[in-house]
């Protein structure tokens, strides 16, 4: 029988339904502009809201952007794992996620856009973040045998897969990397990082 891996829980930082449809307003206008010129405005404007409405929710644009950041990888997330079939430990699981993230970011125009937009969202303490907490922390502690999630350390290795994701998806995106020979890196450069048991077949 297979070990199924803790699915990710996802309700701290899931946003309101109001909330997301200004996230989503968000995201359709830098689909059809580019994210320099994405104004407040024009985003309330997309979402048939007040600008005041949008300012209640997000302080400034750095703000909702990295809101949008958070949402967008949210939506990833929680569709990489729901597709997920287990194939060995978690050396395996970060090596077929940052090639997911890496294929995105370069089919996906708004999605380089984000990435171009640096690693500034990445810090702990981040919206962008805390949805890599929710999405990380349970399977870390599984596969590291340790019985809380919340376990201070967890928090340095999500930061490093964070970075790990940003910086793979950016040379893909900026290079046309194959995936034979991403993955031949993330082998030789980034598994033996995470190396386990793995999951029982």
């Amino acid at each position: 029988m297979a070990t199924l891996l803790p699915a990710p829980d996802y309700s701290a930082v899931r946003p309101t339904a109001r909330r997301a449809e200004l996230l989503a307003a968000a995201v359709r206008v830098v689909m059809h502009n580019d994210l320099p010129t994405a104004s407040m405005d024009r985003i309330a404007e997309e979402a048939g809201v007040a600008r005041i409405t949008l300012y209640r929710e997000f302080r400034n644009k750095a703000s909702l952007f990295e809101a949008v950041v958070a949402y967008r990888l949210l939506q990833f997330d929680e569709k990489f794992f729901r597709r997920l079939r287990p194939r060995g430990g978690l050396d395996d699981l970060i090596e077929d996620y940052i090639v997911a993230s890496s294929r995105q970011a370069h089919r996906n125009a708004t999605t380089r856009q984000w990435i171009d937009a640096g690693t500034g969202l990445l810090h702990p303490g981040s919206a962008v973040h805390e949805v890599s907490m929710a999405t990380w922390a349970p399977c870390l502690a599984y596969f590291a045998g340790i019985d809380s999630p919340q376990h201070a350390q967890l928090s340095a290795v999500v930061t490093w897969i964070n970075y790990l994701q940003y910086l793979f998806s950016r040379a893909v995106s900026d290079t046309g990397l194959a995936e034979p020979d991403l993955r031949n890196l993330l082998r030789t450069f980034v598994a033996p990082a995470f190396r386990t048991g793995g999951v029982e077949p």
